[in-house]
């Protein structure tokens, strides 16, 4: 059995999704995040499958997931130099992600007594 080393790309892609999953979370009343679609989509990315695991968080982002956001918009971001598959998505939908993750970033206001 030979112990080959990830490349460059592998790690430098895995380390941003763990960024993005360890960044503050929700912080106003977004959807929640549905955890089978989430973890399908980080098993997907894991395994160096990019392309159906952005296609995962962008269809869970897209119904309002925040984590999946946060993920999709740092695939897009940061895809030309991570993956050899083109990761695109159009300004209308990022801008449709960006405005879930300000959002969720604003902080709640109490409700007065």
């Amino acid at each position: 059995m030979s112990s080959r080393r990830p490349s460059l790309r592998f790690v430098a892609a895995l380390a941003t999704v763990a960024f993005a999953a360890a960044l503050p979370a929700h912080a106003g009343d977004p959807v929640p995040a549905s955890p089978v679609g989430l973890d399908q989509a980080h098993e997907e990315y894991v395994a160096g499958r990019y392309r159906p695991a952005f296609e995962a968080y962008a269809r869970l982002a897209d119904g309002g997931d925040v984590e999946a956001a946060r993920i999709a918009t740092l695939m897009v971001r940061f895809g030309p130099r991570l993956y050899e598959e083109g990761i695109w998505a159009s300004p209308e939908r990022l801008q449709h992600w960006r405005r879930l993750l300000e959002s969720a970033a604003k902080p709640r206001t109490a409700a007065p007594d």
